[in-house]
């Protein structure tokens, strides 16, 4: 029996997964053997299930006793792939034994698949025929940790490796996360990189403010049937873009390098086309932030581009801070108060200033949408904003240790001009201003 047919058989309401063909190829028991490669593959591909029917298809017929082990991020994990796997020998009638509930053993091969987890021991069965590692990392947050990682690594050289049988495959199959995850370590020490973006036909130059255009005129869906293109599309505005490089594109973003493009996108006037207007501020009146400046941003839309229409960093006392911001005629705004900060607010309504306090998050999730448009050349920049502004914003990188004021101000900006923009479009008087 071929596998195309085998597949059919354990999953009869699925398509033949052609999407991941290279997975298939890597398991193709007359060439598998001294195998060294990784495989990117974007999330809910269906890749498990595949590599599980592949498994189960190999260690079934083997013509002798061959040991498997498959290995992913914990023992739960291990558990559910290992009955699952059984579910697949069940199908197909093949007799087995289990042993302490991770190690199947076929009755009529005599082959052995053992279940285990990166973060425990795969002791007292080598890796005679294949090392399986699907998704060492289960999350962002396991994906941005040094111990986290470096315990995979080790896990890997230490346990993993020292199970391995000489010309046996080893194969990690893994949405990316990281730029030091366990696929760029491998990566590095030679093995065969395959990297499955979820779209392909977008050459790797180019420009950031052309990737759609360039993306809807000639990209190709990586699965058609299941992820069109245009579904795509719509996923890449949805997540950060450091995810979408990473698990959609197989290229981590290392969240050290600046996340705004370095454009010469400076004007030197405003259109008279904006129809709205919104404002931003970060405040620097908490007692752990005494030290750093206050932001205000004001950003404007003419129903094509952004424009930082005013930007510039002020270290000041709050009472003329407050009378700062009523100078500029600020009725309305959109901010983040820190700890503490509660006076703010109090001295902002007594202004006749009326604050959205805008909820804490992630600083580089927040920016995304600010992100977004200034890579893609939607974002130009007015002569009234101050070079150690703009400078915060070319610097970021998500790193608290640096100065994020600008961007802070900014983005708390681009929400209010987008929500002035909505509010406009849904209404028949025409909003033009934050500051009417």
């Amino acid at each position: 029996m071929e596998f195309k047919e085998y597949w059919s058989n354990t999953y009869p309401d699925y398509e033949y997964p052609q999407h991941l063909s290279p997975i298939i190829r890597s398991f193709d028991k007359n060439q598998f053997y001294d195998l060294e490669v990784v495989i990117s593959v974007p999330p809910q591909s269906g890749k498990t299930s595949l590599i599980l029917a592949l498994l189960s298809f190999i260690a079934s017929n083997v013509s002798k006793r061959e040991s498997f082990i498959f290995a992913t991020y914990n023992a739960f994990k291990a558990k559910i792939e290992c009955d699952n796997f059984q579910k697949i020998l069940d199908l197909h009638r093949v007799r087995y034994e289990v042993q302490d509930g991770c190690l199947v053993t076929m009755s009529s091969s005599g082959a052995s698949v053992l279940f285990a987890s990166v973060d425990g021991a795969a002791t007292g069965l080598p890796a005679s025929a294949m090392l399986i590692i699907d998704d060492p990392i289960k999350n962002r947050e396991e994906a941005d940790s040094n111990v986290t990682r470096r315990k995979i690594w080790e896990w890997y050289s230490s346990v993993a490796f020292t199970r391995v049988h000489y010309e046996a495959a080893k194969i990690l199959v893994m949405t990316r996360w990281h730029t030091d995850d366990l696929a760029a370590r491998l990566i590095n020490k030679g093995w065969r990189y395959i990297n499955i973006k979820a779209i392909e036909g977008v050459p790797d130059n180019t420009e950031p403010h052309d990737w759609v255009n360039v993306a809807t005129q000639k990209g190709k869906s990586y699965w058609p049937s299941r992820k069109p293109l245009k579904f795509l599309l719509k996923a890449r505005e949805q997540v950060s873009a450091q995810d979408w490089l990473s698990l959609y594109e197989g290229n981590p973003h290392d969240k050290e390098r600046d996340l705004f493009i370095k454009v010469d996108n400076r004007i030197h006037a405003i259109p008279q086309s904006i129809t709205h207007v919104g404002w931003g501020l970060d405040f620097a009146y908490s007692q752990a932030r005494y030290a750093d400046f206050c932001a205000i941003c004001q950003i404007g839309f003419d129903g094509v581009r952004y424009y930082i229409i005013r930007g510039e960093l002020v270290k000041t006392p709050l009472d003329k801070f407050i009378d700062k911001l009523k100078a500029l005629g600020i009725k309305t705004c959109h901010g983040k108060l820190g700890d503490n900060e509660f006076k703010v607010y109090v001295a902002l309504k007594e202004a006749g200033i009326k604050l959205t306090n805008l909820h804490k998050s992630d600083k580089v999730l927040a920016a995304q949408d600010m992100i977004r448009e200034w890579n893609e050349g939607r974002v130009l920049v007015g002569p009234q904003v101050s070079e150690d502004f703009l400078y915060q914003i070319k610097h970021f990188n998500g790193n608290p240790r640096n100065k994020d004021d600008a961007v802070d101000a900014a983005v708390s900006a681009l929400e209010n001009c987008t929500m002035q923009t909505f509010v406009a479009s849904h209404s028949p008087r025409k909003l033009t201003s934050s500051s009417d």
